[in-house]
Protein backbone atom coordinates (compact mmCIF):
# COMPACT_ATOMS: atom_id res chain seq x y z
CA UNK A 1 0.00 0.00 0.00
CA UNK A 2 2.96 2.30 0.54
CA UNK A 3 4.39 1.79 -2.97
CA UNK A 4 1.18 2.42 -4.02
CA UNK A 5 0.19 5.62 -2.07
CA UNK A 6 3.75 6.71 -3.59
CA UNK A 7 3.03 6.42 -7.19
CA UNK A 8 -0.74 7.94 -6.24
CA UNK A 9 0.49 10.86 -4.66
CA UNK A 10 3.31 11.07 -8.01
CA UNK A 11 0.16 11.43 -10.37
CA UNK A 12 -1.30 14.23 -8.24
CA UNK A 13 1.85 16.27 -8.43
CA UNK A 14 1.94 15.44 -12.55
CA UNK A 15 -1.76 16.07 -13.07
CA UNK A 16 -3.23 17.97 -9.93
CA UNK A 17 -4.59 16.73 -6.85
CA UNK A 18 -8.32 16.67 -8.35
CA UNK A 19 -6.99 14.31 -10.56
CA UNK A 20 -8.92 10.88 -10.56
CA UNK A 21 -6.40 8.84 -11.80
CA UNK A 22 -5.33 6.15 -9.67
CA UNK A 23 -2.65 3.33 -9.53
CA UNK A 24 -4.34 -0.26 -10.43
CA UNK A 25 -2.66 -3.52 -9.42
CA UNK A 26 -3.91 -6.98 -9.78
CA UNK A 27 -2.04 -9.85 -8.31
CA UNK A 28 1.14 -8.84 -7.51
CA UNK A 29 1.65 -6.60 -10.65
CA UNK A 30 1.15 -3.00 -11.35
CA UNK A 31 -0.66 -1.87 -14.55
CA UNK A 32 -0.37 1.80 -15.15
CA UNK A 33 -2.34 1.25 -19.00
CA UNK A 34 -4.55 4.00 -16.91
CA UNK A 35 -1.42 6.14 -16.67
CA UNK A 36 0.09 5.71 -20.02
CA UNK A 37 -3.15 6.62 -21.85
CA UNK A 38 -4.17 9.22 -19.98
CA UNK A 39 -0.80 11.00 -20.71
CA UNK A 40 -1.40 10.38 -24.30
CA UNK A 41 -3.94 12.07 -23.85
CA UNK A 42 -2.46 15.21 -22.60
CA UNK A 43 0.56 15.14 -25.14
CA UNK A 44 -2.49 15.00 -27.60
CA UNK A 45 -3.87 18.07 -25.96
CA UNK A 46 -0.68 20.06 -25.83
CA UNK A 47 -0.19 19.50 -29.69
CA UNK A 48 -3.36 20.23 -30.14
CA UNK A 49 -2.69 24.05 -28.55
CA UNK A 50 0.50 24.50 -30.09
CA UNK A 51 -1.17 23.46 -33.75
CA UNK A 52 -3.49 25.89 -33.27
CA UNK A 53 -1.02 29.13 -31.74
CA UNK A 54 1.20 28.16 -35.15
CA UNK A 55 -1.88 28.71 -37.05
CA UNK A 56 -2.76 31.98 -35.24
CA UNK A 57 1.23 32.92 -35.77
CA UNK A 58 0.74 32.58 -39.23
CA UNK A 59 -2.23 34.65 -39.47
CA UNK A 60 -0.73 37.46 -37.75
CA UNK A 61 2.46 37.19 -39.81
CA UNK A 62 0.89 37.30 -43.26
CA UNK A 63 -1.56 40.44 -41.72
CA UNK A 64 1.89 41.88 -40.99
CA UNK A 65 3.23 41.43 -44.04
CA UNK A 66 0.30 43.19 -46.25
CA UNK A 67 0.31 45.92 -44.25
CA UNK A 68 4.03 46.31 -44.08
CA UNK A 69 4.07 45.63 -48.69
CA UNK A 70 0.96 48.55 -48.41
CA UNK A 71 2.93 50.71 -46.60
CA UNK A 72 6.26 50.51 -48.43
CA UNK A 73 4.41 50.94 -51.80
CA UNK A 74 2.62 53.93 -50.87
CA UNK A 75 3.44 56.85 -52.92
CA UNK A 76 5.25 59.49 -50.24
CA UNK A 77 3.49 62.20 -49.21
CA UNK A 78 5.65 65.91 -49.88
CA UNK A 79 6.20 68.26 -47.11
CA UNK A 80 6.62 72.09 -47.17
CA UNK A 81 7.27 73.59 -43.95
CA UNK A 82 6.64 77.30 -43.83
CA UNK A 83 9.21 79.45 -41.99
CA UNK A 84 8.36 82.70 -40.46
CA UNK A 85 11.12 85.38 -40.84
CA UNK A 86 12.95 84.25 -37.81
CA UNK A 87 13.39 80.70 -39.01
CA UNK A 88 11.27 79.34 -37.32
CA UNK A 89 8.53 76.96 -38.34
CA UNK A 90 5.44 77.88 -38.56
CA UNK A 91 2.99 75.33 -40.23
CA UNK A 92 3.51 71.83 -41.78
CA UNK A 93 1.07 70.40 -44.62
CA UNK A 94 1.21 68.28 -47.59
CA UNK A 95 1.76 69.58 -50.65
CA UNK A 96 -0.45 67.15 -53.12
CA UNK A 97 -3.17 69.04 -50.98
CA UNK A 98 -4.70 72.70 -52.14
CA UNK A 99 -2.84 75.34 -49.92
CA UNK A 100 -4.96 78.17 -51.26
CA UNK A 101 -8.19 77.53 -51.53
CA UNK A 102 -11.26 80.06 -53.20
CA UNK A 103 -12.32 81.80 -49.80
CA UNK A 104 -8.46 82.60 -49.52
CA UNK A 105 -8.50 84.33 -52.92
CA UNK A 106 -11.52 86.30 -53.18
CA UNK A 107 -10.21 87.59 -49.69
CA UNK A 108 -6.96 88.65 -50.92
CA UNK A 109 -8.57 90.56 -53.93
CA UNK A 110 -10.93 92.44 -51.40
CA UNK A 111 -8.03 93.68 -49.33
CA UNK A 112 -5.66 94.31 -51.99
CA UNK A 113 -8.64 96.77 -53.51
CA UNK A 114 -8.80 98.78 -50.47
CA UNK A 115 -5.29 99.16 -50.13
CA UNK A 116 -4.95 99.89 -53.76
CA UNK A 117 -6.73 102.50 -53.38
CA UNK A 118 -6.41 104.06 -50.33
CA UNK A 119 -3.94 106.69 -51.02
CA UNK A 120 -3.03 110.22 -49.26
CA UNK A 121 -1.57 113.13 -50.56
CA UNK A 122 1.18 113.18 -47.58
CA UNK A 123 3.09 110.49 -48.41
CA UNK A 124 1.48 108.67 -51.69
CA UNK A 125 4.50 107.72 -53.35
CA UNK A 126 6.34 105.78 -50.45
CA UNK A 127 2.84 104.43 -49.92
CA UNK A 128 2.39 102.86 -53.51
CA UNK A 129 6.12 101.99 -53.41
CA UNK A 130 5.49 99.94 -50.63
CA UNK A 131 2.98 97.82 -52.47
CA UNK A 132 5.31 96.37 -54.97
CA UNK A 133 5.67 92.91 -53.31
CA UNK A 134 1.85 92.61 -53.62
CA UNK A 135 2.82 91.89 -57.36
CA UNK A 136 4.30 89.03 -59.00
CA UNK A 137 6.84 91.12 -60.82
CA UNK A 138 7.84 94.70 -61.72
CA UNK A 139 6.18 94.46 -64.94
CA UNK A 140 2.82 94.09 -63.17
CA UNK A 141 3.76 96.89 -60.74
CA UNK A 142 4.22 99.23 -63.38
CA UNK A 143 1.47 98.59 -64.98
CA UNK A 144 -0.22 99.16 -61.66
CA UNK A 145 1.39 103.09 -61.30
CA UNK A 146 -0.08 103.78 -64.93
CA UNK A 147 -3.46 102.71 -63.90
CA UNK A 148 -3.57 104.87 -61.25
CA UNK A 149 -2.30 107.96 -63.61
CA UNK A 150 -4.55 107.12 -66.20
CA UNK A 151 -7.07 107.19 -63.25
CA UNK A 152 -6.44 111.10 -63.41
CA UNK A 153 -7.42 110.95 -59.74
CA UNK A 154 -3.73 110.85 -58.51
CA UNK A 155 -3.91 114.68 -59.80
CA UNK A 156 -6.56 115.68 -58.47
CA UNK A 157 -5.75 113.68 -54.56
CA UNK A 158 -1.98 115.60 -54.75
CA UNK A 159 -3.11 118.72 -56.28
CA UNK A 160 -6.23 119.46 -53.42
CA UNK A 161 -4.30 117.89 -50.86
CA UNK A 162 -7.18 115.11 -50.47
CA UNK A 163 -6.97 111.23 -49.08
CA UNK A 164 -8.90 108.56 -51.28
CA UNK A 165 -10.79 105.30 -50.05
CA UNK A 166 -12.90 102.34 -51.87
CA UNK A 167 -15.90 100.67 -50.48
CA UNK A 168 -17.15 97.88 -53.05
CA UNK A 169 -20.31 97.60 -54.35
CA UNK A 170 -20.45 94.77 -55.01
CA UNK A 171 -18.34 90.88 -54.19
CA UNK A 172 -15.69 89.74 -55.65
CA UNK A 173 -16.18 86.64 -58.25
CA UNK A 174 -14.08 84.13 -59.94
CA UNK A 175 -14.36 84.70 -63.49
CA UNK A 176 -12.21 82.14 -64.85
CA UNK A 177 -9.55 80.06 -62.97
CA UNK A 178 -6.90 78.19 -64.13
CA UNK A 179 -6.30 74.83 -62.27
CA UNK A 180 -3.00 73.74 -63.84
CA UNK A 181 -1.02 77.31 -62.79
CA UNK A 182 -3.05 78.28 -60.08
CA UNK A 183 -4.22 81.53 -61.53
CA UNK A 184 -6.99 83.51 -60.81
CA UNK A 185 -9.02 86.27 -62.87
CA UNK A 186 -11.25 88.19 -60.08
CA UNK A 187 -13.77 90.92 -60.84
CA UNK A 188 -15.45 93.06 -58.59
CA UNK A 189 -16.99 96.83 -58.51
CA UNK A 190 -16.29 99.42 -56.14
CA UNK A 191 -16.75 103.65 -55.51
CA UNK A 192 -13.86 105.39 -55.45
CA UNK A 193 -14.07 108.29 -52.73
CA UNK A 194 -11.95 111.35 -52.10
CA UNK A 195 -11.88 113.21 -49.53
CA UNK A 196 -9.88 116.25 -47.06
CA UNK A 197 -11.46 118.99 -44.47
CA UNK A 198 -15.14 120.10 -45.12
CA UNK A 199 -14.94 118.23 -49.01
CA UNK A 200 -15.54 114.83 -49.78
CA UNK A 201 -16.88 113.41 -53.23
CA UNK A 202 -19.78 111.41 -54.08
CA UNK A 203 -17.39 108.49 -55.09
CA UNK A 204 -16.94 107.40 -59.19
CA UNK A 205 -18.05 103.71 -59.50
CA UNK A 206 -15.18 101.37 -60.96
CA UNK A 207 -14.91 97.70 -62.39
CA UNK A 208 -12.11 96.00 -61.52
CA UNK A 209 -10.39 93.11 -62.72
CA UNK A 210 -7.23 91.41 -61.21
CA UNK A 211 -5.44 88.44 -62.62
CA UNK A 212 -3.86 86.80 -59.17
CA UNK A 213 -1.02 84.10 -59.52
CA UNK A 214 -0.54 81.83 -56.76
CA UNK A 215 3.43 82.32 -55.28
CA UNK A 216 6.20 81.14 -53.15
CA UNK A 217 5.19 82.11 -49.89
CA UNK A 218 8.61 84.10 -49.16
CA UNK A 219 7.87 86.53 -51.60
CA UNK A 220 4.19 86.88 -50.21
CA UNK A 221 3.40 85.31 -46.81
CA UNK A 222 -0.12 84.30 -48.21
CA UNK A 223 0.84 82.75 -51.19
CA UNK A 224 -0.54 84.92 -53.43
CA UNK A 225 0.40 87.87 -55.75
CA UNK A 226 -1.38 90.30 -58.44
CA UNK A 227 -0.01 89.60 -62.16
CA UNK A 228 -2.44 92.19 -63.72
CA UNK A 229 -4.41 95.12 -62.97
CA UNK A 230 -7.20 96.56 -65.19
CA UNK A 231 -9.14 99.58 -64.10
CA UNK A 232 -12.19 100.73 -65.63
CA UNK A 233 -14.94 103.37 -64.91
CA UNK A 234 -18.35 102.39 -64.63
CA UNK A 235 -19.79 105.52 -64.54
CA UNK A 236 -18.92 108.75 -63.65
Amino acid sequence: MSEERDYNEELEAIFGKSTDLRVAYKDSGMYPSQIILDRNKFLRRIVKVCVAGIGLALVCLMVLSFGLNKAANKDPISLAFLLSPENSVVELQQTSLPSITEKDVLKFASDKVKEFHKISFTDYIEYITSLEDEFTNQRAFDNYQLQMMNSKLIDQITSRKLTSWSEPTSAPRIVDFDEDNYIWHIQMTFDWFMGGGNYSTNGREYQIDLIIHSVSRDKNIRGLAVDSYFLKSVRG
